[in-house]
């Protein structure tokens, strides 16, 4: 399947849909992305990445965020800092980015291991830039 990609910049949060290419009517959406940039510190933060669950494992995910990176780019260039905001589902993902990015939280372990609470920090995770800007043929 051809997908069509429908990009959107609004104050510096990129989103990424994408679409079959034959689907005039953008009612079967096959995935989302959202990139959070903050320009001052060149951070890129993935805060929202899913696919539709009819069209997993398609590799479709991994074609919108490249979309979606590449958009990014052409505004800002390539990022300083790159992270991945992870809610804990589809450990499939984690893995992914743990083995392809070595992904580690922005939250210490001893926190996390005794904290009473759920720290925001601890779904947030630094990827390794260099690994990242390769994968996904950035640069710089």
């Amino acid at each position: 399947m051809k997908l069509r990609y429908v990009d959107h910049n609004e104050h510096d949060i990129f989103t990424t849909i994408a679409y079959a290419e034959d689907d005039v009517a953008q009612d079967d959406k096959i995935c989302e992305c959202k990139i959070d940039v903050d320009p001052a510190t060149k951070t890129w933060t993935i805060s929202s990445w899913y696919t539709m669950e009819k069209h997993k494992h398609h590799g479709y995910g991994k074609l919108t965020l490249r979309e979606c990176l590449n958009s990014i780019a052409a505004v800002y260039g390539v990022p300083a800092k790159v992270e991945y905001i992870w809610n804990g589902a589809n450990r499939y993902v984690f893995d992914w980015l743990e083995e392809n990015f070595g992904a580690v939280s922005k939250c210490p372990i001893a926190v996390q291991k005794y904290a009473n609470d759920d720290d925001w920090d601890s779904h947030v995770y630094i990827l390794n830039r260099e690994k990242f800007l390769a994968y996904f043929h950035l640069r710089e």
